[in-house]
């Protein structure tokens, strides 16, 4: 067993098994409950690997006072080939970039009927509108307007928002300007397409240049394409360390699919979508906002046995115990 995880939030457990390799996350309760909904779905679009089990089990914990808390378990199968930020694909950015725009294609021209997370966009909306004006009366008792926090170099950690997702792309604002930016774009969003909800390049699997699937679907569901592109073009800039290639993916993807105002809204969404103390990190537990690729730590497995792990109740999941 291996420890992959690149995140605070979560952490995921690589099992290479003699016929197959599978990967355990565990959260805190209720965290992994989308994502595991969404990668059934997904898999059965044959774009994901499988759901083996999904529940919520007692764990032991040390900072607990009986010892043991209430934690979230999904095993998922693995997604066979490397992540986009393999050194392989970032070498050829233009390839990339065209690779990215087709699988964007591939996922949004899927069915929506019965998807079992409908209504993305009004989710996302509501979840981000409402966290914006709670934020903006924090700003004003506070009287420290400039606020910011996420992973910038020189940026306090712990504050509220981070503007850089909709400055690095459309300029120089205030938090007061984004927010009025949100408040009257984000009507533009529409809840038709299937999305991702983080199409970053770690939650991309090629083979060879050959896709292979998504992981990470936890912000997955019906909602508005301009969400899986803006997260395109920030992940293509994130990793390739410039903006250069920008020009390359629109027109792959087709500039005549997007909506400037509704590629505005997202931006503006993503300043006030995370929460206010680790979340900046990928949503759902992943790696997109870092381009290190994950620790391959060894991990002690002191299960009594696989079999027990994974009969139907997973009683003995609170035996499984990771020493770091």
């Amino acid at each position: 067993m291996y420890d992959t995880s690149s995140s605070p939030e979560a952490r995921v457990y690589r099992v290479d098994m003699d016929d197959r390799r599978l990967f355990i996350k565990t959260s805190s309760q209720g965290t992994l409950s989308a994502e595991a909904t969404m990668t059934r779905y997904v898999h059965g679009l044959g774009l994901s690997g499988e759901v083996v089990l999904y529940e919520t089990l007692p764990t032991p914990d040390s900072s607990s006072g009986n010892g043991v808390t209430q934690r979230d378990w999904l095993i998922t199968g693995a997604v066979y080939g490397s992540d986009c930020t393999d050194d392989t694909y970032l070498a050829d950015p233009e390839r990339l970039c065209e690779m990215m725009a087709d699988i964007l294609h591939l996922l949004s021209e899927q069915p929506v009927h019965g998807c079992p997370v409908a209504h993305r966009t009004d989710d996302y909306l509501t979840h981000v509108w409402n966290r914006c004006s709670r934020m903006l009366s924090e700003m004003k008792e506070d009287d420290n307007p400039n606020r910011h926090d996420g992973p910038v170099d020189g940026i306090p950690h712990g504050a509220l928002f981070d503007v850089h997702y909709y400055t690095n792309r459309f300029g120089d604002a205030s938090v007061q300007d984004i927010a009025e930016v949100l408040r009257r774009y984000r009507h533009s969003l529409t809840t038709d397409t299937l999305i991702h909800g983080d199409f970053c390049l770690p939650n991309i699997i090629l083979d060879h240049w050959r896709f292979s699937g998504f992981v990470d679907l936890g912000g997955s569901g019906v909602g508005d394409r301009h969400i899986d592109v803006f997260w395109a073009l920030w992940t293509l800039q994130y990793n390739l360390k410039t903006h250069e290639h920008d020009d390359r993916f629109l027109d792959a993807y087709g500039r005549d699919r997007i909506d400037p105002d509704a590629l505005r809204a997202v931006a503006a969404a993503e300043v006030f979508s995370r929460q206010a103390d680790n979340d900046h990190y990928v949503r759902s537990g992943g790696s997109c906002r870092s381009a290190a690729l994950p620790s391959r730590r060894r991990a002690t497995w002191s299960m009594p046995s696989e079999r027990h792990f994974f009969s139907p109740t997973l009683r003995d999941a609170a035996c499984l115990q990771i020493c770091h």
